[in-house]
């Protein structure tokens, strides 16, 4: 189950590293305010997601997560869609509603 789910994680992290993709999910496609609101909620809903991710892997045992590799995962694809949502001007600040501090913040960095 671990090495599934790190193999799912590692491949979201190379499809997200993939500027066609993020456009795809961040860019407007025809600048309507209402095509940017709807990118705006979907990134906000990911968001959110992301954070109930690293918050549960943040509460899993060492047994569970060895090394923290999941979590170490989930934070590099966070870092990579705050980076998009930032390019994008997507107008979600994803690192606040994460709640990036101490080791969850070094791990993103």
């Amino acid at each position: 189950c671990h090495r599934t789910s790190r193999d799912s994680l590692c491949g979201l992290v190379c499809i997200l590293a993939r500027r066609e993709v993020a456009e795809a999910l961040c860019a407007s496609r025809d600048g309507s305010d209402a095509d940017k609101a709807f990118i705006k909620a979907r990134a906000l809903r990911s968001t959110k997601l992301l954070k109930k991710l690293l918050d549960h892997l943040a509460a899993t045992s060492e047994d569970e997560d060895p090394g923290s590799i999941l979590e170490g995962n989930v934070n590099q694809l966070t870092a990579q869609f705050a980076y998009w949502c930032q390019v994008h001007r997507v107008g979600v600040d994803v690192e606040r509603i994460v709640g990036l501090r101490g080791a969850r913040k070094q791990m993103y960095e």
